[in-house]
């Protein structure tokens, strides 16, 4: 575990990353989720990953949330992320975003 993974899985800490994405700047918002790649499953299931792993997929580009519902999706441990009680709403907001950037598409 990076030590920017192990500061988003700490209480009050995961919300100066929320804060930072919010703040949409397209190359700070690329390096986060660039660090943070590889490890969405398993923030998923953190009480505290799971909200930054929700707030980087609503609100990075469609591209970079496409490629973050993609690793978690395609992951062997996707059903563990169902069936997390964190990782259930992480599933619903990836299924949302990608419905409605499905709809953009077609």
């Amino acid at each position: 575990m990076n030590w920017f993974v192990a500061l988003v899985v700490k209480c009050c800490r995961n919300y100066v990353v929320q804060f930072i994405i919010g703040l949409q700047i397209p190359y700070i918002t690329s390096d986060i989720l660039s660090q943070l790649a590889g490890n969405y499953v398993s923030l998923s299931m953190n009480k505290y990953g799971s909200n930054v792993v929700e707030k980087c997929m609503k609100e990075s580009s469609e591209e970079h949330a496409m490629q973050i519902i993609k690793e978690i999706i395609g992951s062997q441990n996707f059903l563990a992320v169902l069936q997390d009680p964190f990782g259930n709403y992480v599933a619903q907001s990836a299924f949302a975003i990608a419905k409605v950037q499905s709809n953009h598409i077609n």
